[in-house]
């Protein structure tokens, strides 16, 4: 093989490759860029699911878990303005009497209240709500209640109680109570299931590990089970969140 023959072989594969790498390309910007116009329909355009396909109007409950502030107190206004009778729990039972108060005068809606420390291991306070929920339509669930770190901060110098009270109250504490409430959904074919998530699952968070490696966690899991659970008239989902001002 003479030198222009070599030449013209190695100008022939770098086309080959440059042409391979172009289309490779050009189908991860149409990725992104189908991503991103799916997010801006979803989250602006189009509009969600009636509630009515969880019974909202028709006696069915919504659970929100961690109601009394924040985030969780909003998914409660906004389920009993829908229509849902609503359960509230949360630490402590004087806030969760009044704002059961307020939601009773407010969307003339049924609700109970439940005191609950996510953060204890305590089977005699799931076994209590259990008992609650024993008869209950229960059409919707909010995983809402969670905790972060009080500051970002080097993981070796956070408490270990700490790093244990989020794994408790952020992946455990909503494995306990969906474990509670599913079997009634299944029975029925109805409910929907939503797990507060955080951008910080997405995207790993130095300082905030724990708390990012929850997050996470709630991410996979909710993923699978919407899989699992589908077939069963079950949806899943997870809302992402980040810093939010209350």
């Amino acid at each position: 093989m003479g030198l222009c023959d070599i030449f013209k072989s190695v100008s022939d594969n770098h086309s080959c490759l440059a042409l391979t790498l172009s289309a490779v390309g050009a189908a991860v910007l149409v990725g992104f860029g189908l991503s991103f116009v799916q997010f801006v329909l979803q989250a602006f355009v189009l509009s969600g699911h009636s509630l009515k396909k969880y019974g909202a109007k028709n006696g069915a409950w919504a659970v929100v878990t961690g109601a009394t502030d924040g985030i969780g107190r909003e998914f409660a206004s906004q389920l009993a303005k829908a229509g849902f009778n609503v359960l509230i729990a949360s630490r402590t039972q004087e806030k969760l009497d009044t704002f059961a108060s307020e939601l009773q005068s407010k969307y003339s809606v049924s609700t109970k209240t439940y005191a609950i420390d996510f953060s204890r291991r305590d089977t005699e306070a799931y076994a209590g709500l259990a008992a609650i929920f024993e008869g209950l339509d229960v059409g919707v669930l909010v995983n809402n209640v969670g905790k972060s770190h009080d500051i970002p901060a080097d993981f070796h110098e956070i408490p270990l109680i700490d790093h244990e009270d989020i794994v408790e109250i952020n992946v455990n504490a909503t494995i306990k109570v969906t474990r509670l409430i599913v079997p009634g959904m299944i029975t029925r074919r109805r409910g929907l299931i939503l797990n507060l998530g955080s951008f910080a699952g997405a995207v790993p968070s130095p300082m905030l590990a724990t708390y990012s490696g929850s997050k996470a966690f709630l991410s996979t899991w909710s993923r699978a089970l919407a899989v699992e659970l589908a077939p069963r008239g079950v949806d899943v989902q997870l809302v992402n969140t980040y810093f939010v001002h209350v």
